[in-house]
This record gives C-alpha cells, structure tokens and sequence, in this order.
C-alpha cells in the first residue's frame, strides 16, 4: 500500500500535539485507519489493579454520520479480555497475535506492558508494517510520559489536571445511560449515573500540627490505599490537592452508590493508622449530567460536602437529596464555571 508521507507526518503531528491520554487513543485510531484501513480499531488500556489488571477499551464512535475525524472517543470500563482468547494470549505472551481477520499487538516500552491495540475485520494486508510500527513506537513512548504526568507524586492517584478531561468524556456518555434506560425507570432511584464524589479529610490540619507534614504524607498515602481496596476497579480515583480527593463511580443507580461511598467512609473510620490517631472523612456526592460543565459537577459535590462537614462531618451528603429537602439553595450559574 501506497502511503502518502506527507498525509502521515500530518498524522505524526496530530498524535504528537496531545497531552492527555484520551486524546492521544483518538489521534492514534484515526492514524491506524489511514495506515492499515481498518474496519475497527480498539485500544485496551490495561491499568494495574491490586494483583490484577483492569482493562478500559477505546474505539471510535461509529453509530453517527460524522466523518471520521470528528467522531468521539468511546471508552468502555472493566473489559474482560479473557473472553477473547487472542487477546489474552497477545497479553500474556507479550507477542503479535494475528488471525485471518484479526492482529493484535501489544503495546509497551521499556519491557513495561500497559496495553494492547486490536485491529479486526476486514483490514489492507497490504499496509505499509513499517509505518505501523512506527506510529506505534510513537504512541508507547508518549502513554509513558502522559501516564507519569497524569499521577500525583505522593498518592499515585490521578492527578486534579487530569479530572476535567475525564469527566468531560464521561458527560458525553451520559447521553448513551439516559438513552438505554427505559422510561419507566427515569428519574427515580433506579436510574443509573456517572457518579463523582468529593472526600476531604476531617480535621487534617490538627495531625499536621502535632505530628508534622511528613507524617501527614504518610496518612494521605494510606488514604488512597485504602481507596483502591474499598472502590471498584471500573471507578476513577483522583487526589484533587491538599487532603481532598474525588472519586468517580462507574455507572450505578443512587442505592448502589450511596453504599460504596459509605463503604469507604466507614472503612477509614475503622482503620487503625499509626500514633493511635483515629481519622475520618466527609464526603459530598452528586450524580453527572449530560451537558454539564464539569466545573459545575464539582461545584455541586463541594456543596453537599460543605453541608456534612458544617453539620457533624463523618457523612455522606448528597446534592440532589439536600436540594429535594430545602436543606441547601440550587447553585446559580453567573458565567463558566472553572475550577480546572
């Protein structure tokens, strides 16, 4: 196959002019198309998770009339590849798994595996493998540096400049919950959302105080272990600065969530952290709209959280609920909101 170079450097550039990792899967897709012609094209993200992994499967928007570079990135949460045999076999072995209408190559560098890239159906045998593999090359060497910008340094948590991106993507697939939930089932208890929760730490500057900063980096460390043990491994965990954190919850219904948030409130109150001290936390959550500005997201978490703390601290608080009991005002929107 015949490659126009200079339509590939323009491609190079795309995929090189990104600094977030869901943009970087989207530029990356479009360039295999115009490499190999592909009919679809995944790319799994495969993050570690205690002694496993989770796997988050990019694939471009193709239920629209868009041309291809306007269509959106979709990620699908918590995929299990191990029912796909080629796919867990391209993981395992860390080698090329190819079929007649499939290839499947791994994606790593520097002897670390953090992914696979899928190219099924009916695709150019032709293709230039060259090109291929340089894109690909390109593409392992930015996920390393993005993944390592993408983490706060203390927690290893996703970082705050990383929580507007994703709640972006996560906005636009709320439109996918509120279309596939039947009518019946809107707008009560049984509907299901994207969830985001903003946790502060009660009383943290009194364990600054009296036993110094570098102990207090140690509680908020332990903090987010106790996060990845006690949230799903489809949920999204961030540090948002200082000794707040927000947690993102894959999409549930409110009964569902309101008990993994209490999960992990109670799971911090009854851990027993060094010095005997004893540390709990307030948690304000709401549920994520389509078409919200995630500035307003976090805005309407930070007034249920504000609530619990100002009425005992140690809870859960939910806006909606607040709002529906007159116990809190709406929040008025004078111009964008930016929290980012």
């Amino acid at each position: 196959m015949n490659l126009d170079p200079i339509h590939l450097l323009e491609q190079i550039v795309d995929i090189t002019n990104v600094n977030d990792r869901l943009s970087l899967d989207r530029m990356m897709i479009h360039a295999i198309h115009h490499v190999a012609s592909c009919e679809e094209i995944f790319i799994y993200e495969a993050i570690p998770y205690l002694d496993t992994y989770q796997f988050v499967r990019s694939e471009l928007n193709e239920h629209n009339n868009d041309s291809l570079e306007e269509r959106d990135l979709i990620s699908v949460k918590n995929v299990d590849i191990s029912l796909v045999p080629e796919l867990e076999l391209a993981f395992q072995s860390r080698r090329v798994a190819e079929g007649d209408e499939y290839k499947i190559i791994p994606l790593q560098s520097k002897n670390k595996l953090f992914g696979l890239l899928e190219m099924r159906g009916q695709y150019n045998k032709a293709y230039n493998e060259k090109a291929l593999l340089g894109l690909i090359n390109i593409y392992c060497n930015l996920v390393v540096l993005i993944n390592e910008a993408e983490k706060d340094n203390l927690t290893g948590l996703l970082n705050r400049k990383t929580l507007e991106v994703r709640l972006l993507d996560l906005i636009k697939q709320s439109a996918n919950l509120e279309v596939n939930t039947p009518l019946d089932r809107r707008d009560t208890g049984a509907s299901r959302y994207y969830w985001l929760a903003l946790v502060d730490l009660d009383h943290f500057k009194r364990v600054n105080d009296k036993y110094g900063h570098t102990y207090g980096d140690e509680v908020l460390i332990m903090i987010a272990s106790i996060m990845t043990a006690s949230f799903r491994k489809e949920d999204i965990l961030f540090r948002y600065g200082g000794e707040e954190f927000i947690v993102v919850l894959n999409a549930t219904d409110k009964t569902s969530a309101t008990e993994i948030y209490e999960r992990f409130r109670t799971s911090v109150e009854s851990f027993k952290f060094p010095e005997g001290i004893a540390m709990t936390v307030s948690i304000g959550m709401t549920h994520i709209e389509v078409g919200e500005p995630p500035g307003l997201v976090v805005e309407k978490a930070d007034k249920a959280l504000y609530y619990a703390k100002e009425n005992g601290r140690n809870q859960l608080a939910d806006y909606q609920q607040l709002l529906t009991q007159g116990l809190i005002s709406p929040i008025v929107i004078k111009n964008d909101i930016e929290l980012f």
